[in-house]
C-alpha cells in the first residue's frame, strides 16, 4: 500500500499545530521578545518614529513566525535548507532589531535616566568615568580606541556568521544561543534604561581623534539608536565571545 509523504503539502493549520509542539525555548524567546518590543511601541504617542518602529517590528515578527512555521512545522524535509532557514530565522532578526531601537526608543517618549546614571557614577567612583578620561585626550589614545570600537563590526560578523552557517552541534548551539540571550537581554534593557549618555549632562573637550574616530561618529550618527547607553554591547558580545572561547 503506498504511504503518504510525511512532508506532503498541508495546510497552514496543520504546519502550526506541528510547530507549537517543535517549539524550544529558544523559540518561545525570540518570539516574546519580539512581542514585547512591538506591544512596547503600539502604545506609544502617534508619532513617524512610532509608525516606522511597528513597521520595522511586523516585519521582524513576520520574519521569525515564518521561519518557525516552516522549519518548526515541518513542511521542508530534514536537511541543509531547513537548517539554515530556521537559524536565520531565528537569530538574524533578533540581531536586526537593533535599527529597530533608532525608531523604538524615540517613539516612547521616555523620561531619559542621564542624570540619575551620573548620581550614581558620584556616589560610586567619585567622579563619571568619562570625566576622567578627558585625560587621555591624545590623538593616537584617541585613534587606537575608536579602531577597536569599530572592530566591533568585524567581530561580530567573524565570530557569529561562520557559525549561524557552517558549525554544527554544540559549539553552534552555545553560540547561536548565547548570541540570542545577549541581544533580547540586551535590547529589552535599552526599554528601561533610555539615554544619551554623559554629553547629555556635562561639558567635554571636542575628542581629539583622526580617521577612526571619524568612522565611529559616522557610523554611530547615521546607524545608532542614539538612546542606547546601557547595556553596552560593545562590551557584552567580545565578554561572551572570549568566555567561550577560553571557558
Amino acid at each position: 500500500m503506498h504511504q503518504p509523504d510525511a512532508y506532503s503539502p498541508r495546510s497552514v493549520r496543520e504546519a502550526a499545530s506541528t510547530a507549537l509542539q517543535n517549539c524550544a525555548l529558544q523559540d518561545l524567546a525570540a518570539l516574546a521578545f519580539h512581542v514585547y518590543m512591538l506591544l512596547r511601541v503600539s502604545v506609544a504617542p502617534d508619532s513617524h518614529e512610532r509608525d516606522m518602529a511597528i513597521r520595522y517590528g511586523v516585519a521582524l515578527l513576520s520574519a521569525t513566525a515564518s521561519a518557525l512555521l516552516i522549519a518548526r512545522g515541518e513542511v521542508l524535509r530534514p536537511g541543509p535548507a531547513r537548517s539554515i532557514l530556521y537559524r536565520v530565522g531565528i537569530f538574524a532578526p533578533v540581531v536586526l532589531s537593533y535599527f529597530q531601537m533608532r525608531f523604538l526608543l524615540p517613539a516612547l517618549q521616555p523620561a531619559l535616566v542621564d542624570r540619575h546614571l551620573y548620581s550614581l557614577d558620584r556616589s560610586l567612583f567619585g567622579t563619571t568615568p568619562a570625566l576622567w578620561f578627558q585625560q587621555f585626550n591624545q590623538l593616537h589614545i584617541v585613534e587606537w580606541v575608536s579602531f577597536f570600537y569599530y572592530s566591533y563590526f568585524a567581530l561580530m560578523i567573524l565570530c557569529l556568521i561562520p557559525p549561524l552557517f557552517l558549525d554544527k552541534g554544540k559549539r553552534q548551539i552555545e553560540m547561536m544561543v548565547g548570541g540570542l540571550v545577549v541581544a533580547t537581554m540586551g535590547h529589552f534593557v535599552y526599554t528601561l534604561v533610555p539615554g544619551k549618555g554623559p554629553v547629555a549632562t556635562l561639558d567635554f573637550e571636542p575628542l581629539n581623534g583622526g580617521f577612526w574616530w571619524h568612522q565611529v561618529e559616522v557610523t554611530v550618527a547615521n546607524a545608532g539608536a542614539q538612546l542606547d547607553i546601557f547595556p553596552s554591547l560593545h562590551t557584552a558580545y567580545p565578554m561572551f565571545f572570549a568566555l567561550h572561547a577560553f571557558g
